[in-house]
């Protein structure tokens, strides 16, 4: 019987599920989490504050694709998070946050008087996708699991696990839990069908004046080279949101500034509008009058969440997929049609503006 610690086995977890770095300040309550991660080749980043630790994680994210890990002392050190953890919700970014907890049979609800106890749960519900309290040594592998699902699942965001310091510091036999990989739990990310892709092609291929615009989950999707190449094939205009500005090389071409007088008026002129991995939010909408009618623009909004599709505006198409699954599939649609890139004269009249 091997025994070891809540510690060492949410340790375990986290490296089952492809975890290489843990942003955190250290702190006792999770010692046995700190004792662990050199005997799993887990490398702990300490910043200087707990919000700095959330967006380094993001920065890892957009970088590696990984989903990144924070963890955070009881009280002020956790409450520290939430600005980060905001960031990380807005920008679709699946921050999963560990909290630290006083010991269980103070806390949920925390008596009067008891060191730094918060009803942390309470505060992150309203900022997370999804957060929960680990009660009992046995439920680790099931809460971590369901956290990393529920960060992945649809739109990207951020969790959050609470951790009672008497559960990471508890014992049990380890062959009594099973922890799984992560294709045994989590289903693969929508693409779109072929007569979805194919009408979206016979419309792009048809339109006299297109507009490409990449958002976030572009970039989240690592589908950038496969929306460059649709930019290329297409030599049409191509712009971001403000979120995505990394999406296209600000030296190309095509690239339009989203704020600039040239993307304004490509808004308002294109008769097709592919917009890949945005919810066309607030940011993105700052002046309607900077958008073609409705009635007569066709705008195809991709977006991995059903519930961003047609949220602020109305669309000709929505298209429930992964972005770079839907980049991809179209680039190899059009070039089967026999598209090949234009003369450039849908660039040419957006140059100087």
């Amino acid at each position: 019987m091997a025994t070891i610690t809540g510690g060492e086995l949410l340790v375990k977890c986290l490296k089952k599920e492809g975890v290489k770095r843990i942003f955190a300040i250290i702190d006792a309550f999770y010692n046995p989490v700190i004792a662990n991660v050199n005997k799993y080749n887990i490398r702990w980043i300490g910043p200087r504050h707990e919000a700095a630790a959330v967006h380094m994680a993001e920065g890892v994210y957009k970088t590696t694709g990984e989903i990144p890990v924070v963890m955070a002392g009881a009280g002020p050190g956790t409450a520290n998070l939430l600005s980060g953890m905001i960031c990380a919700r807005e920008e679709g970014v699946p921050v999963v946050a560990i909290s630290s907890q006083c010991r269980q049979d103070i806390i949920y609800p925390c008596k009067p008087g008891v060191f730094q106890g918060t009803e942390q749960y309470d505060f992150f519900k309203p900022v997370t996708k999804w957060n929960a309290v680990i009660h009992s040594w046995e439920r680790i592998p099931e809460i971590i699991q369901r956290a990393f699902r529920e960060a992945v699942a649809g739109r990207p965001g951020p969790v959050h696990v609470d951790v009672p310091y008497t559960v990471a510091y508890a014992e049990g036999d380890e062959s009594k839990v099973r922890i799984l990989d992560p294709h045994q739990y989590r289903a693969t990310v929508p693409e779109p069908s072929e007569k979805q892709i194919e009408e979206v092609a016979n419309l792009i291929k048809n339109a006299k004046n297109p507009l490409l615009m990449a958002g976030t989950g572009l970039l989240n999707s690592g589908g950038w080279e496969d929306f460059m190449g649709l930019v290329d094939l297409l030599n049409c205009p191509a712009t971001t949101t403000m979120a995505a500005r990394s999406a296209i090389p600000n030296d190309h071409s095509n690239y339009i500034f989203g704020y600039g007088k040239g993307a304004l008026t490509a808004r308002t002129e294109a008769d097709v509008v592919l917009a890949v991995g945005t919810r066309l939010g607030d940011m993105d909408l700052p002046f309607k009058k900077y958008w073609g009618d409705p009635e007569k623009q066709k705008i195809i909004q991709v977006d991995i969440d059903p519930r961003n599709i047609g949220a602020n505006w109305p669309i000709h198409m929505g298209i429930v997929g992964d972005a770079k699954a839907m980049a991809k599939a179209l680039g190899g649609k059009l070039k089967e049609m026999g598209v090949k890139p234009s003369d450039g004269k849908m660039v040419k009249q957006y140059k100087g503006r």
